[in-house]
């Protein structure tokens, strides 16, 4: 892969970078330290979309970002969770700049959109799969179906 680690993430996906709303450490260490609200408690769930085409240009970067972003967020939804955050695992066969583009502005804008901050995530080299961490918040009495403990 001809850009490292850290290169593809400041080029990519490092212009959502912000710090507040519960983010003490976020993109460029391999952990985000996330901290919530008094009295709100975090609800996680997982997003994942896979390809078995070897190349990336078979595969929509653009429809594989939303289908990717909508899962996550209709999970948090399903548990009455305010979107917040998310983290992304991505698992790259090669490295494709117009496909990386593509992908991350449209994922990016569709978290923005529904309330996440990418605050963190992991790259590897292999099939092309993607794992979509996302957390919401709910009140610290409330497991995100309604009911009370």
């Amino acid at each position: 892969m001809p850009l490292e680690e850290f290169s593809l993430i400041d080029r990519f996906f490092k212009p959502s970078s912000r710090r507040g709303n519960g983010i003490v450490v976020d993109i460029g260490d391999d952990a985000a330290v996330l901290q919530a609200p008094p009295g709100l408690a975090m609800v996680s769930a997982l997003s994942c979309q896979n390809s078995a085409e070897p190349r990336l240009k078979a595969v929509d970067a653009t429809n594989f970002a939303v289908q990717l972003v909508a899962e996550g967020k209709r999970q948090l939804l399903t548990q009455k969770a305010q979107p917040v955050w998310a983290t992304l695992a991505l698992c790259l066969p090669e490295i494709d700049a117009s496909w990386l583009d593509s992908f991350s502005t449209r994922l990016l804008k569709d978290c923005e959109e529904c309330g996440l901050q990418l605050v963190g995530g992991d790259t590897t080299s292999g099939p092309l799969n993607a794992v979509l961490a996302v957390h919401g918040l709910v009140p610290e009495n409330d497991n995100g179906t309604g009911r009370n403990h």
